[in-house]
């Protein structure tokens, strides 16, 4: 059977497009299962976890006292510091204020944004969906964010009117597992 190259062309776009949504549909059934996973997990347990058995602790390190100094000039008081690691190093540092979230990426990773799956789940689905929340339940301030990028690499992610309480953990936890995966896909490229 004979068809147009116009219609071949098309065809081959949807197909692209088509598994272009599969992968993202796998990854976010991936984080869904992890997560659902550590949620199992906690509830067999009968007794507190400290959060820095999780791979998110408090940061009191006193190595990085200049790094702690600067950053708390740029939040307001009363912000809450925490990293994000992977194994026993800081991936990234995770501070919240009334305000704003802000999380600082540290150098060295070589992350770009364009790096899976920065754009396709956290950004434009949580964020996404975060601000769409907030815009139809009229909400006075919706959620906003900005990617910062220094020389090609991304240096922090700022988060503003990011509403709940609830939403931090939420906003840290996928924040976590974006920059693991972002970490693995850099190492299979």
């Amino acid at each position: 059977m004979q068809y147009p190259e116009g219609e071949i062309g098309d065809v081959l776009e949807l197909r692209e497009r088509i598994a272009k949504e599969i992968e993202e549909c796998e990854e976010r059934l991936e984080y869904l299962r992890k997560h659902q996973n550590v949620l199992d997990n906690i509830l067999k347990s009968a007794s507190f976890t400290k959060a820095s058995s999780l791979g998110v602790s408090k940061r009191n390190d006193p190595d990085h006292a200049k790094e702690s100094a600067a950053a708390s000039q740029e939040m307001s008081p009363g912000y809450d510091r925490s990293s994000i690691k992977r194994g026993d190093a800081t991936i990234a540092d995770f501070d919240v204020a009334a305000d704003r979230i802000v999380i600082r990426i540290k150098e060295g990773l070589g992350l770009t944004p364009d790096i899976k799956p920065l754009n396709a789940f956290f950004l434009n689905r949580i964020m996404a969906n975060m601000k769409a929340e907030d815009e139809n339940a009229s909400v006075e301030s919706s959620i906003d964010y900005k990617v910062e990028e220094n020389n090609g690499l991304l240096s922090r992610i700022i988060i503003r009117n990011y509403g709940k309480k609830s939403r931090v953990k939420e906003i840290e936890s996928t924040m976590s597992w974006t920059l693991m995966r972002m970490l693995e896909n850099k190492a299979d490229q």
